[in-house]
């Protein structure tokens, strides 16, 4: 199910939840996250993201919401929200993803983005307050 033009719903849920909630997982996600992704695809030429890939066999299904039981990241995570997610753009390592980003910053703020992991083999980005002009980046 297409939570816009290049995301399904399912990329953004694990697998059980989707099972049993179906069209109301919509819900469990910050409208303002597709918006970001979406624009990330674009400003990084188009690649694809991978977010979560269960439903084509693969091994990620808490790269976006995670429920509150979920032991899978930090214990108060912006995941289990449905205001982070975690990806990696193809072809491109997470580096150069967080540089775009960075490069283009003022912009994906307006869109809600406020924080950025560093140090790590993937992006993660979320929207959780902080009251700055920029994009905090933090570590692990």
């Amino acid at each position: 199910m297409k939570i816009s033009e290049h995301i399904d719903i399912e990329e953004l849920v694990p697998k059980d939840i989707f099972m049993s909630k179906g069209i109301e997982c919509f819900d469990l996600i910050d409208y303002r996250i597709p918006l970001i992704l979406e624009r990330i695809r674009e400003l990084c030429g188009n690649r694809p993201l991978i977010i979560n890939n269960w439903l084509w066999g693969g091994k990620y299904q808490y790269r976006g919401y995670r429920p509150l039981d979920c032991t899978v990241g930090a214990r108060n995570s912006m995941h289990k929200h449905g205001m982070a997610v975690d990806f990696d753009v193809r072809f491109q390592t997470a580096e150069e993803t967080r540089k775009i980003i960075l490069e283009n910053e003022s912009e994906l703020m307006l869109l809600g983005l406020t924080r950025m992991e560093r140090d790590v083999s993937w992006v993660h980005i979320d929207l959780k307050s902080t009251g700055l002009k920029h994009i905090k980046l933090f570590r692990p």
